[in-house]
């Protein structure tokens, strides 16, 4: 496992895992590279070159293998990032990885003066100097935008074109897509899908038993 960890203007840390299937080592800690095999911690900034980070980072001091099949996880890292930048990194995975895999959780802000839980976010994380015009935040704000970007990684494209949204159902499928445009197969859902649809019963007991929750979503 790699995880690569940059931090923002603002002091927040920002961090993208990324997994490859490889056989087990001796955990040895390398103070040198900050290595605790096989787990490598790797400090760099996201807003430069992802394909340098790829070729003259992970690959000849991380062992990075990218033939092999690799999961990126993303949690609350693009809405951080200027969209451009966003792409940037999509489209050196893409590029550079022969069988990438992606997972990414980030906030749905919706339509314009449409969504007023995403208004209220976009004002409080404006008033801190988090968001402004730039981000991805901003840029990509629905799931249709989200599963497009995915599926059209790399420059900014007509979106008519990135497959069917069911609104109904909450859940967005690009289907089959040209490799050379982005991933090949894209699917995503909001929370109220992934909790009615993927999490069973006892998913359910079981986090709860786990902590008390700070906050309940109202559509629970």
């Amino acid at each position: 496992a790699i995880r690569t960890t940059s931090r923002s203007k603002n002091g927040k840390d920002r961090s993208t895992d990324q997994h490859q299937t490889q056989d087990d080592n001796d955990c040895q800690l390398d103070n040198h590279h900050h290595r605790l095999d096989p787990y490598h911690l790797v400090s760099y900034d996201l807003t430069d070159s992802f394909s340098t980070l790829i070729h003259k980072h992970l690959i000849p001091t991380h062992q990075f293998k990218p033939q092999l099949p690799t999961l990126f996880i993303m949690e609350c890292v693009q809405m951080y990032l200027p969209e451009q930048t966003s792409r940037h990194i999509l489209r050196s995975i893409t590029d550079h990885c022969a069988i990438p895999l992606m997972a990414i959780f980030d906030p749905i802000i919706g339509d314009r003066d449409k969504d007023q839980f995403g208004q209220v976010m976009v004002q409080n994380l404006t008033k801190a100097r988090i968001a402004d015009p730039s981000m991805s935040l901003l840029n990509t704000r629905t799931l249709e935008d989200q599963v497009c970007k995915l599926s059209k990684c790399g420059e900014v494209r007509d979106i008519s074109d990135c497959g069917k949204y069911n609104k109904d159902s909450r859940h967005h499928d690009a289907g089959k897509t040209s490799s050379n445009d982005g991933f090949r197969y894209v699917t995503g859902c909001d929370f109220y899908q992934a909790y009615e649809t993927i999490l069973t019963n006892q998913d359910r007991r079981r986090a709860n038993m786990t902590e008390m929750l700070d906050e309940v979503e109202e559509w629970m």
